[in-house]
């Protein structure tokens, strides 16, 4: 029994002296078997896109419908002149045409010359006429011309001047002769139209083809 005692007491200071040779371990040290183990990886996660109030249902991909809006050409009204109407009549008439057609259209007189006309203004009636043509004939003048008809009918033209100077100095020699007579302005014009189109130049000229002028007339844009 003795023995057995000592044993147990030499065994317990062996073991003892066995631990206090062993390392301390510590949570570093620790290796861990990761065999077998899933491994984690980090991932990333997007906020989520925050939904207007006014969005609607949300639809299949293949019923969904795109609204595509398209530019259209813009279109701008422009003005042209068209110039080259001997009298006022025949600048109506184009007129007339390009109305017929929707189009907004008018006639614009242009000044292109002045005339100086010097007469003697009609007598009351043909007689009396014939007999101021003698009278100015017997005083040594003959360079006239008695109107037969029209709006100046009756009216003895004694010259026709394109500068006020020339025909003053033909009214000084009549005076002269005792001859009496004045000067007229006669202006002469031209006539334009001028119309509305939406469309370029060559849209205009186009249109000029279109109706049928008799002459070519020459035609420019021109501010509306």
């Amino acid at each position: 029994m003795k023995r057995l005692c000592l044993l147990l007491i030499f065994i317990n200071v062996v073991y003892f002296f066995w631990g206090l040779s062993q390392p301390a371990s510590s949570p570093d040290s620790l290796v861990l078997d990761t065999q077998g183990l899933e491994r984690l990886t980090e991932v990333s996660v997007e906020k989520p896109l925050p939904m207007s109030v006014t969005e609607g249902p949300e639809l299949e991909p293949e019923k969904a419908v795109f609204n595509a809006v398209i530019k259209q050409p813009t279109l701008i009204d422009s003005c042209y002149l068209v110039g080259g109407f001997g009298s006022e009549h025949a600048a109506v008439q184009f007129v007339t045409v390009l109305q017929d057609k929707n189009l907004r259209a008018a006639v614009q007189q242009r000044l292109v010359a002045e005339e100086f006309w010097v007469i003697q203004p009609a007598a009351n009636n043909g007689f009396g006429a014939m007999k101021n043509v003698a009278k100015i004939k017997a005083k040594g003048v003959s360079d006239l011309w008695l109107v037969p008809n029209g709006v100046d009918k009756g009216v003895i033209s004694l010259g026709l001047f394109a500068t006020k100077g020339r025909a003053d100095k033909r009214l000084e020699e009549l005076a002269g002769k005792k001859i009496k007579a004045v000067i007229r302005v006669r202006q002469k014009f031209n006539y334009d139209v001028r119309f509305g189109l939406v469309g370029d130049i060559a849209d205009a000229r186009t249109l000029l083809m279109t109706v049928s002028m008799k002459k070519s007339k020459n035609i420019n844009k021109i501010a509306c």
